[in-house]
């Protein structure tokens, strides 16, 4: 988020400022990765595309999304330059763009985008 106007960063510390930390806790209980099942040994089942976006600066979800295409049939994986975690807020001109061309069949994987 380093690249973010100054206000747009201030816009996202108010808005998470102003969640419910009793909400975000049993969202984390409900739903966080510790609460959730593994699905890796089923990845190799899935016949459907599958659509993996990464920004280049999240170095742990590159590396993710690496292995998981190695368990994919119809991986699809686009890492999006100058990006970190939240390419929707970084760039969301973009993830939008990218996410509209392949449900519109236009963008295969091994991709990447310039932010």
């Amino acid at each position: 988020m380093e690249k973010l106007p100054d206000e747009t960063k201030e816009s996202i510390r108010n808005q998470r400022l102003n969640n419910s930390p009793i909400g975000l806790a049993n969202s984390l209980i409900g739903m966080g990765t510790g609460a959730q099942p593994s699905w890796w040994e089923n990845l190799n089942q899935l016949s459907c595309e599958v659509l993996l976006l990464t920004g280049e600066k999240d170095v742990k979800f590159c590396r993710i999304a690496e292995k998981m295409m190695e368990k994919l049939k119809n991986g699809n994986w686009i890492v999006v330059q100058k990006s970190g975690h939240a390419i929707h807020v970084e760039d969301a001109e973009k993830f939008g763009t990218i996410v509209s061309d392949y449900l519109s069949n236009k963008t295969k994987g091994g991709s990447t985008y310039d932010s």
